[in-house]
């Protein structure tokens, strides 16, 4: 009886473990640069997202599964025509993120919240 009612705590535990693995992160793009942005695109985690075209001060968000340890990979292209790109941030697995990513004339900057799960 003591083996049964072990295997069946270990089995629970062990579903409990795997779901709380499948954790949402969002991510926050925010224009502060001085023109409008084209379009763009951003990657991490083995899942790309396309960007739309952002006016001033506009805010684009996208979820995505937080399930191995990467970084941001940013591209944009300004109404202009120049275009950015670099990598920012580093992403933990199973730590779910609220970032912002603010996107400069020349440059990103990242803005970190760590929710608690």
């Amino acid at each position: 009886m003591k083996i049964i009612l072990m295997l069946l705590i270990s089995s629970f535990l062990a579903c409990s473990c795997n779901a709380q693995n499948n954790n949402i992160s969002t991510v926050t793009i925010i224009n502060q640069s001085s023109e409008d942005i084209e379009n763009g695109e951003i990657k991490m985690c083995g899942q790309s997202f396309d960007l739309p075209g952002l006016s001033l001060h506009e805010k684009f968000e996208i979820s995505y599964k937080n399930f191995s340890d990467c970084h941001y990979l940013i591209s944009i292209k300004f109404s202009s025509g120049k275009e950015i790109e670099e990598e920012i941030g580093y992403i933990t697995s199973g730590v779910t993120l609220k970032d912002r990513i603010l996107v400069g004339d020349a440059t990103f900057s990242i803005e970190r919240k760590v929710e608690k799960d």
